[in-house]
């Protein structure tokens, strides 16, 4: 889990757990608060209580929410290793079969053989120009008017047109479907990232808006120290001013329990010297 969310899950319990702890004296000072303008209005009291409920689900929801889309994504992520690792394994298939087909062509035909099969520029670096790059020197191979000049004298059929062209396709064709499967899987993943994005979005709008909420009441209900502790941060939504870490949430370890004296409640009620003697 990305720090982002679990920062987000730790600020939302801490509310949920201040709401669910504190609720009876919340609710209780709220309600007196305003009790006066319910008399005078002729209204039922708030139901104080049913509020922070719903405060608390919406939290809890929302956490709930961003949990799945973001462990979505990152199942999404883990599946694009291989499909990337067997697109790089095409590419250099596809270059050691260019760079010495390209010399080939180069010591025998000159620089009009260069542009008859479109190796008159060099091999692009990038992945998907050279698979353009490789396609249209298949295509010039299997030219059926094609006619290629040797510098020098040669016997005929020194250069294997067809041969070439058949050997060829194939690993444009491999590298060509692998650049197709890195393509689906980085579109998966977009999908994946945009619904984490929109959860997490949610959430933080919640996040602010209720964290807010609850601060303000606890505060006047005296709980200074706890609204204290659940202040949302202005500048990093969805998150508390300051974020508690997993082991801050846990409490301290409990000490070891100091050893008790023979003879006393809890103490060994074996004694090895006597049981050496005897």
């Amino acid at each position: 889990m990305s720090k982002q969310i679990a920062d987000r899950q730790r600020s939302s319990r801490l509310v949920v757990d201040a709401i669910v702890e504190h609720k009876p004296v919340i609710a209780t000072a709220q309600t007196s608060l305003l009790a006066g303008a319910a008399t005078r209005l002729g209204q039922p009291a708030v139901n104080i209580d049913a509020l922070l409920d719903q405060c608390a689900d919406t939290l809890k929801y929302g956490m709930n929410l961003l949990s799945a889309a973001g462990a979505a994504h990152a199942q999404e992520s883990l599946d694009d290793a291989a499909p990337r690792e067997r697109r790089d394994i095409a590419e250099r298939a596809v270059r050691d079969h260019l760079g010495p087909l390209r010399k080939t062509v180069e010591g025998v035909y000159g620089d009009s053989g260069l542009k008859a099969l479109g190796f008159w520029e060099g091999m692009p670096s990038t992945t998907e120009v050279l698979l353009n790059y490789a396609q249209t020197v298949v295509d010039s191979l299997k030219r059926p008017a094609l006619v290629l000049t040797p510098l020098l004298a040669a016997p005929p059929n020194q250069f294997d047109v067809a041969g070439h062209a058949a050997a060829l396709e194939p690993v444009v064709k491999a590298l060509e479907g692998a650049l197709d499967e890195v393509s689906r899987e980085a579109a998966q993943l977009s999908t994946t990232l945009i619904a984490k994005n929109q959860a997490l979005a949610v959430n933080d709008l919640n996040f602010v808006n209720i964290a807010g909420i609850v601060e303000r009441m606890a505060r006047g209900a005296g709980l200074a120290e706890v609204a204290d502790r659940i202040r949302p941060s202005a500048s990093n939504p969805g998150v508390l001013i300051d974020v508690p870490t997993e082991e801050e949430l846990a409490g301290p370890a409990p000490s070891p329990g100091k050893p008790v004296s023979p003879n006393f409640p809890g103490a060994d009620p074996f004694d090895p010297e006597e049981d050496a003697a005897t």
